[in-house]
């Protein structure tokens, strides 16, 4: 009974992993695919430098956040 109680929960865990993982990739495709249409879709260089600057800012702000809750 053991042995099959195992297998049942390996089987849950990597069905879970596949969901939970499908579903961070398909939400970072459409902010992706949002970027590329909303965020100067005539000038890529621009678009590009605004993400990596929005970006940079958001890290910093959130490690500054969890450093302030630790």
């Amino acid at each position: 009974m053991s042995i099959f109680h195992k297998s049942q929960s390996t089987h849950h865990k990597v069905v879970t992993a596949l969901l939970v993982g499908t579903g961070v990739v398909l939400f970072w495709r459409g902010i992706w695919g949002l970027a590329d249409v909303l965020l100067f879709p005539d000038n890529l260089i621009v678009s590009h430098l605004v993400s990596v600057f929005v970006g940079i800012g958001i890290l910093s702000l959130t490690h500054y956040l969890v450093k302030e809750l630790m």
